[in-house]
C-alpha cells in the first residue's frame, strides 16, 4: 500500500503551470499543474483553474461583469461587486475608487487588490515582495 503526499496546490488552491503556454487557444491558456499534474486553464495566464470543473469565469458576459476584492497573499476572494455589462468606464472607475476607500486598498501592509472580471480587462499579478526592485 502506497501513501501519496498532498500537493501544495491542494493546500493553497493556487495551481501553477508546469510551463507557461505561449499562445491562447480559443481565448484561454491550457497547461498542466506543476504540483498535481492535472489539466488546468486560465483566461489571463495569471489565475489558473482545474480544467473541466465549475468556474464562474467561463459562464459568459453576465458572469464576467463584476469586480472582486482579492487577498492576493492568501488567494481568496473577499467581496464581489456585480456590474451592468453596459456600464461605461467612468462608472466602473468610480465604483473602483469607492471600493479602494472602503477596503483600504493601496494602503501600506494591505494585501488586497481589485480584480476586474470584465472581458478583455487585465487582471492584477501577485505583487512583488516588499523591498524588491520593481520590474
Amino acid at each position: 500500500m502506497s501513501i501519496l503526499a498532498l500537493t501544495p496546490c491542494w493546500y493553497n488552491r493556487a495551481h501553477r503551470p508546469l510551463q507557461t503556454p505561449r499562445e491562447a487557444v480559443e481565448g484561454a491558456y491550457y497547461a498542466y499543474c506543476r504540483h498535481c499534474h492535472r489539466p488546468i486553464f486560465s483566461l489571463d495566464a495569471a489565475f489558473w483553474h482545474i480544467d473541466g470543473g465549475f468556474n464562474i469565469e467561463t459562464l459568459g458576459d453576465l458572469a464576467n461583469s463584476f469586480l472582486s476584492v482579492e487577498d492576493v497573499a492568501d488567494g481568496m476572494t473577499i467581496a464581489r461587486f456585480a456590474l451592468d455589462p453596459s456600464a461605461d468606464d467612468a462608472a466602473v472607475e468610480a465604483l473602483k475608487e469607492q471600493i479602494r476607500k472602503d477596503y483600504g486598498i493601496g494602503e501600506e501592509d494591505n494585501a488586497l487588490s481589485i480584480r476586474d472580471h470584465r472581458l478583455g480587462r487585465s487582471h492584477p499579478r501577485r505583487p512583488a515582495a516588499r523591498g524588491s526592485a520593481a520590474a
